[in-house]
């Protein structure tokens, strides 16, 4: 599994706000370990992807990647590194941030 491997800086990354006990915990993660039933989740409480809080401070290239997912589903192939197809899991909110995030 990713636990313990750090987004590069500058990196696209997911981040989900959720309530654990009552308190607001986050959860990261790498953009290509962005599952199906989360994109899912997200399209339910956001009309557009540009809906999404911090679509406007990304780059181009990475606002094409989310329009792309917005679209298809499911994060693209070339998006997914080989080191972690079948291997994603969060990491958790110690860990250093990257750059760039996409809070749902």
């Amino acid at each position: 599994p990713l636990e313990g491997l750090a987004v590069s800086l500058g990196s696209l990354r997911l981040d989900t706000v959720a309530d654990f006990t009552g308190h607001p915990t986050f959860e990261w993660r790498h953009w290509g370990c962005t599952t199906p039933e989360v994109i899912g989740h997200m399209k339910s409480l956001h009309r557009r992807s540009s809906d999404l809080d911090g679509y406007h401070d990304l780059r181009h290239e990475d606002k094409m990647k989310i329009d792309r997912v917005w679209q298809d589903g499911h994060v693209a192939g070339e998006d997914t590194p080989d080191s972690t197809r079948g291997s994603c899991s969060s990491l958790n909110s110690r860990e250093k941030p990257a750059e760039k995030i996409l809070t749902t």
